[in-house]
Formats: C-alpha cells, structure tokens, sequence
C-alpha cells in the first residue's frame, strides 16, 4: 500500500542543457544589441540639440576667442561616443553664453556655474534612469514572449518609473545611490527572469513529450485542463475511455523539475490507493517519465512521498555457538 502521487525527478541531459545556455547567451545578446541601438538614438538625438545650441552661440557672438571655443566643442559633440561625454560641454556653453560680457558680476558668474553643475548632475542621472526604463522595458518584452510573470520585475519598474521626475532640490548623492540600487535590482531581475524563461520552456518541453506518450498507454488529454500558475507549475488532466483520470503537474525550485503523477481527488496524500491502483500508476508514471528522454531530459525513478527506505541492510555478523563465546571470555 502506497499514497498519491507519484514522482519523478527530471533534469536536462547534456545536450538540452547546452542548448538552454545557448538560448540564454542569445537573448542577452539581443538585449544588448537593442540597448546599443536605444543608446545611439539618443546620443543621435542630443547632438543635433547640442549642435543647433552652439551654432545660435556662434551668430550672437564675434569675440574670436569664445568664436574658436565654441568651433572646437562642436567638432568634440560630433565626435562623441555617449551621451554622458556631451554633458560637459553643454555645461561650458552656459558659461561661454556669457563669457562675452566682461561686465558679469562675480558672484552671478558663480551662481551660474553652480546652476550649470546641477544641470549636468540632473542630466547625468536622467540618461540612467532612461537607460534602466528601456532595460526593463525590454526584459518584461521577454517575459510576455515566454509568458513568464516575474512580481519583482513589475515592482521594480515601478520604482525606475517613479523615479522619471527628479526634484528640483534633490540630493544628488542620495538620487545616485538609488538609481545604483535600482540597477542591482535590475541585474537580479534580469537574472531570475532568465533562470524562470529556462524552467518554463523546459517544462512546456517536457509536458510535449509527456502528451505525445499518453495516447499510447489509452489516455486523451482533457484541452482545457492545461493550466500555469504564477509560480511556474504547469498541470494538465487527462482520461481513459473507462473514465480512469491522471493529473500531471510538473513543478520544482532547481534545476532539477519535479513531476507529479496523481489521480485527481486523491493526489493529497489523504487517500491510500490499493495495491493494484499503486502499481498500476507507478508504472504509468514510469512509462511516462521515460518519454522525457525524448526531448534530451533524464528522468529519474518513480518515487513517492511515503516511499519506505529501501537501502539495503547492513548483513547481520554470524550467529556464535556459547562455547565460542566462552572461548573468547578466556
């Protein structure tokens, strides 16, 4: 006598998990080819600011000193690789906007230059907020292309969204550190995200195979039965012609999916099954496990969860007559 479900502990064979890491190294190329593509959009569309911006500097001026200053920065923002290298030079252009008027108090000039310091601050921390907003845009772009849901992937976008309208009087110190907090998260997003796409597509694999096989051993799978939780599980139902039912839920925390095979009402572990019912699902559950196989997973053996220890006994030393004892006492 035995209690639902069976199980087995399936894994990905060599080859499947090869091809998952190359599935993975692909997607973070695609990531980081639409984040290149994301960064020179920008940088595109900042230079042609920074450039009109200087060229109007160029016609109000004729002071040549400040003429060559600001010809020279135009062939720097040209010249540029990144947004971050062009948030100087606007800086200096403030100044150089005045630098022409020998008559500009002193103490204006230095506000001025700290009104142009923060400036470049609160532009520095847009363009990483900008850069995290279309990162995250993009990996919940692969979540729904798996269909994975990842809570912590939306709460964080939440935040990098709510960070979109910086204070007037922020503290930079204090913005910085909380966009380099929102990016940690981000990495751990981005990491999760891609350990749950490879659980998933592994366990949409495996429950192919696993469909493919029942028809042979007298099962029909009930369509709508098909379901995935949140949590990554995904179960269906199926049914011989007799009415005998099977639930098949794979599920599991590691790499290692653990599949349930249960005859649904009795699957909680509250019900003992019959010898014949136990042997029975524990060798259509073998059958079916094997299928696995044929999609480059290793099934291990069918199990359950009050399976009695079967490790061998250690062997008894042999029995000693008494006067065996007795010799050994001497």
């Amino acid at each position: 006598m035995s209690r639902s479900p069976k199980y087995s502990l399936v894994r990905a064979g060599v080859n499947r998990a090869r091809q998952m890491l190359d599935e993975r190294a692909a997607r973070e190329r695609s990531r980081s080819e639409a984040q290149a593509t994301y960064a020179s959009a920008r940088l595109d569309e900042r230079q042609r600011r920074v450039v009109a911006r200087i060229d109007a500097l160029l016609r109000g001026t004729s002071n040549d000193a400040v003429q060559a200053k600001l010809a020279n920065r135009r062939i720097a923002v040209l010249a540029a690789v990144g947004e971050d290298s062009l948030l100087d030079i606007e800086r200096e252009l403030v100044l150089l906007s005045v630098q022409r008027d020998t008559q500009v108090d002193f103490r204006w000039r230095a506000g001025l230059v700290a009104e142009a310091e923060r400036q470049r601050l609160l532009a520095a921390l847009a363009i990483r907020v900008d850069q995290l907003r279309a990162r995250h845009a993009r990996l919940l772009a692969d979540a729904a292309a798996a269909g994975v849901v990842l809570q912590e992937l939306e709460i964080t976008g939440q935040e990098i969204d709510s960070m979109a309208a910086l204070p007037e009087k922020m503290e930079p110190d204090r913005e910085q550190r909380r966009v380099d907090v929102l990016s940690d998260r981000l990495d751990e997003c981005e990491q999760a995200l891609d350990e749950a796409i490879d659980r998933t597509i592994a366990r949409r694999e495996m429950l192919t195979t696993i469909i493919q096989a029942l028809p042979g051993l007298g099962y029909a799978v009930v369509p709508e039965s098909l379901t995935e939780a949140a949590d990554g599980s995904i179960a269906l139902e199926a049914r011989r012609r007799n009415g005998t039912e099977l639930g098949v839920v794979l599920g599991g925390d590691d790499d290692s999916h653990r599949v349930d095979y249960i005859r649904p009402g009795r699957g909680s572990g509250s019900h003992t099954l019959g010898s014949q019912d136990c042997v029975t699902l524990e060798l259509l559950a073998t059958q079916l496990s094997e299928s696995t196989r044929h999609g480059g997973f290793l099934p291990g053996k069918v199990r359950w969860d009050d399976e009695p220890d079967r490790r061998p006994r250690r062997p008894l030393p042999p029995r000693r007559s008494a006067a065996e004892r007795a010799e050994d006492m001497r």
